[in-house]
């Protein structure tokens, strides 16, 4: 009996090793991601000058840190380190900012120049499908002019704002 109960671990443990083997060899779905650029905003900061805010990419370095420039010239003492935003008091409406991404030592291309946006926003005009109901014949649930924007909860609706 003893025997068998060895002989019945053995196979166990190597059916989990050959499962584990199997999963570990398995090939990893395909991951798809948006092409996004580092998304550069200025907007006008409350208290005066200018906050600076950009985006952090799945594809940087841990060690990403970011240089801001104002018209040209950089305004960051030392790279960013710990949030990608950075405000400038001495920023002003004609302005135009840039970043650039600092990883490993190595400095990366800076990000094409941008203006502030003047009211703080970027106001994206909609174009309906007139009457509301698109060439498929569906229609238009709320009318634009009561569109919001949502926000997940993570309890399965949205939460409209």
């Amino acid at each position: 009996m003893a025997k068998f109960q060895a002989l019945k671990a053995g196979l166990a443990t190597w059916v989990m090793a050959a499962a584990i083997g199997a999963a570990a060899a398995a090939p990893l779905p395909i991951r798809q991601v948006e092409r996004l650029d580092r998304g550069v905003v200025a907007v006008p900061a409350k208290g005066g000058g200018v906050l600076v805010s950009w985006r952090s990419l799945a594809s940087d370095a841990r060690d990403a840190a970011f240089e801001v420039y104002r018209d040209g010239h950089r305004i960051t003492p030392r790279p960013v380190t710990d949030s990608t935003n950075f405000r400038d008091a001495a920023g002003t409406p004609a302005s135009r900012y840039a970043v650039r991404m600092i990883a490993s030592g190595t400095a990366g291309a800076r990000t094409a120049a941008v203006p502030v946006w003047p009211n703080g926003y970027l106001s994206i005009p909609l174009d309906p499908p007139p009457g509301g109901v698109t060439p498929a014949g569906s229609g238009t649930p709320i009318p634009p002019t009561t569109w919001g924007w949502a926000i997940s909860t993570g309890t399965g609706g949205p939460t409209w704002c």
